[in-house]
């Protein structure tokens, strides 16, 4: 189910260990805890972080987000929770607690003008061969030369126009194939993540589990939380 209201953390000196502030999730963006966004504060435009869904009571008057800084989520529910915990423990801002976990340059993109609305996902053409389309390419049906490159990408495994483009065909003769009865087109969600957020395949290793050693010194740290214990791990991150 799509959230319909965020509490935000926002970056703008807000002071009190747990001060979030609620903002109306525009329809059609799909909001996690981590994200970093762009609200409206007053009369300025500052970044925050998602700390938490539908919070909100109900019939409040409330802002939408703005605009969705980065596509996925940058901090993890541990981390937030290590924030919400700094805050409590040290009586400073919550915002102040995450925001020291942002990357600095990304925080700063959040003001720029450029930024787009906030929003979702997008969709984009897909087709696939019908059975008639088949028995075209077997020559049962004439077509003109690029409609045929087409029929042939599609059954070498094109999905997209940009898949027919490469193979010789284009997503207008897909189309106009459609029309005819000899290809099925439809469309998929595809969600925005700009080439420069996208994460190297060394980074994506931060989402596997933890080894046996390293799950244990995790439960043990987690656990201590709030004792004020120190702990000095070695072999065990490898963080180096």
């Amino acid at each position: 189910m799509t959230a319909t209201t965020a509490e935000i953390a926002v970056f703008a000196g807000v002071r009190g260990p747990a001060r979030t502030f609620s903002y109306l999730v525009p329809d059609g963006l799909e909001l996690l805890p981590g994200h970093l966004v762009r609200v409206g504060l007053g009369s300025r435009a500052v970044p925050g972080v998602v700390i938490a869904l539908d919070g909100a009571p109900a019939g409040r008057d409330l802002r939408p987000v703005d605009a969705l800084v980065h596509p996925l989520p940058l901090l993890r529910p541990h981390q937030l929770a290590l924030a919400t915990w700094i805050a409590e423990r040290y009586r400073c801002g919550l915002a102040d607690a995450v925001r020291a976990m942002v990357p600095p340059a990304l925080a700063s993109r959040a003001r720029s003008p450029r930024l787009a609305g906030a929003r979702g996902e997008r969709t984009e053409a897909v087709f696939a061969l019908e059975t008639a389309g088949r028995d075209a390419l077997a020559g049962s049906v004439r077509v003109g030369a690029r409609q045929l490159a087409t029929l042939r990408a599609l059954a070498a495994g094109a999905v997209t126009g940009r898949d027919l483009a490469d193979a010789g065909g284009s997503a207008a003769a897909a189309r106009a194939l459609a029309r005819r009865g000899l290809v099925l087109a439809g469309t998929r969600a595809v969600r925005r993540i700009p080439a420069e957020f996208a994460l190297p395949d060394e980074d994506r290793a931060r989402d596997l589990p933890a080894t046996g050693p390293q799950a244990v010194a995790i439960g043990s740290i987690t656990g201590a939380l709030g004792s004020g214990r120190g702990f000095l791990l070695h072999g065990v991150t490898a963080s180096g």
